[in-house]
Formats: structure tokens, C-alpha cells, sequence
């Protein structure tokens, strides 16, 4: 169950990321990634 809630929250992380990577926004998340 914990597993499972960890892996949703990095899908989640994952599609923001994207999210932000197509709005331009590289910048602003390039520190959350490294």
C-alpha cells in the first residue's frame, strides 16, 4: 500500500514535470530534477 502510494507520487511528480517542461517553464524546474 505505501508502495503504492509512493509510485502515484512519482507519476504524478513525473507528469508535472512535463506539464511544466511544455508550458516553457524548464527554468523554474530544472533544480527539481537535478
Amino acid at each position: 500500500e505505501y508502495l503504492k502510494a509512493l509510485h502515484r507520487m512519482r507519476k504524478n511528480a513525473k507528469e508535472k514535470e512535463l506539464e511544466a517542461l511544455l508550458a516553457g517553464e524548464h527554468d523554474s524546474c530544472s533544480c527539481f530534477i537535478e
